[in-house]
């Protein structure tokens, strides 16, 4: 396998009302593991009840394919993080409709819409997900981000005059 860049996305989570996660983020990263691995990680930040981070991976064998099927590359690695991340946030809206007693929640209609990741370094700033920023630091097996999130500690944070 050819060696790869590692890629991460950052994602609002929009389309929700406000009293279900407030305001939520979802980080996607896509790395060569191994030789003939790919391994996408996802990590989603929310703000209600309480500032929650929730995280999975799955690793991807690097096979040949015939050529009707495509590849699997780091854009493939990329793109199953985010359907994972998307099967993640359904089975969390289920909790969230069961802990509010309000079973219509599980059904509501959300998106993944792509940011910066100045959307995170925000949240930084005003104090908000810090704990889960660096812990989605220490999480993290794709160095790239890690390496990020660490400048975050060089940042100073806004305080209200």
């Amino acid at each position: 396998m050819t060696t790869e860049s590692p890629k991460y996305s950052v994602f609002s989570i929009r389309g929700l009302p406000a009293g279900v996660w407030g305001e939520s983020y979802a980080v996607v990263t896509a790395f060569e593991s191994a030789p003939d691995e790919l391994t996408t990680e996802f990590f989603i930040m929310t703000k209600r009840p309480n500032e929650t981070l929730n995280s999975g991976a799955v690793k991807i064998r690097v096979t040949p394919l015939p050529p009707e099927l495509g590849k699997i590359d780091m854009e493939f690695a990329s793109e199953e993080g985010l359907r994972q991340t998307e099967l993640a946030l359904m089975t969390l809206l289920e909790e969230r409709a069961a802990e509010l007693s309000r079973p219509d929640v599980a059904y509501l209609q959300f998106e993944l819409k792509p940011t910066n990741t100045g959307a995170l370094l925000g949240c930084w700033m005003r104090g908000q997900f810090n704990s889960q920023i660096k812990e989605v630091q220490a999480k993290t097996k794709c160095r790239l981000l890690a390496r990020y999130l660490d400048l975050y500690s060089q940042v100073g944070i806004i305080r209200r005059v």
